[in-house]
């Protein structure tokens, strides 16, 4: 795992005291929620929910969803994770529309030399439109990558994972 990787983790782990990832990351989602919604300034603020619900999620919600927020008004979410890949990890965005549906998904950082495939947009607009309760399943529904078949698959169950933890909260009503 790269020092990224690891700073990305640990600031995950420590994410509810400090909002900070490193400069590539963070430049890089930006980027992309800026490209997405079409936006010159924008706020991430961390999503927090109880411990139970929390338990509850498959995903880490405190430490990884963020509201996004142009002057106070909701334009979305965005969660940003971390999958595996053949031997290292990869950073990765979900963006949902404000009633809940993937608009945008994006490989942030790949590193490795093989599956770059997985960040082509073409091949991540087959997440696009699905809401909390859809299940993503590769080779069902979304189509495999010749080359890139952990990284598609970690990408598959991600995002699988995280419509899962968002049903979560909606259910819940808390977001």
């Amino acid at each position: 795992m790269r020092i990224t990787g690891i700073l990305f983790l640990l600031l995950c782990l420590f994410g509810s005291l400090a909002f900070t990832w490193p400069a590539k990351l963070d430049k890089k989602v930006r980027t992309t929620v800026t490209k997405t919604f079409n936006l010159e300034s924008f706020e991430l603020e961390p999503f927090t929910v109880d411990q139970t619900t929390e338990d509850a999620t498959v995903k880490e919600i405190n430490k990884c969803l963020f509201s996004i927020k142009n002057e106070s008004e909701l334009v979305g979410y965005i969660y940003v994770g971390e999958a595996p890949s053949m031997k290292n990890i990869f950073d990765y965005a979900i963006i949902f529309s404000p009633e809940l549906e993937i608009i945008n998904t994006k490989v942030l950082i790949y590193r490795e030399k093989h599956g770059r495939q997985i960040g082509m947009k073409r091949w991540l607009k087959q997440f696009f439109g699905l809401v909390p309760g859809d299940t993503p399943e590769l080779g069902t529904n979304v189509d495999g990558i010749t080359g890139a078949t952990i990284s598609a698959k970690s990408m598959t169950n991600a995002v699988r994972d995280v419509l899962s933890s968002v049903d979560v909260l909606k259910t819940s009503n808390q977001i």
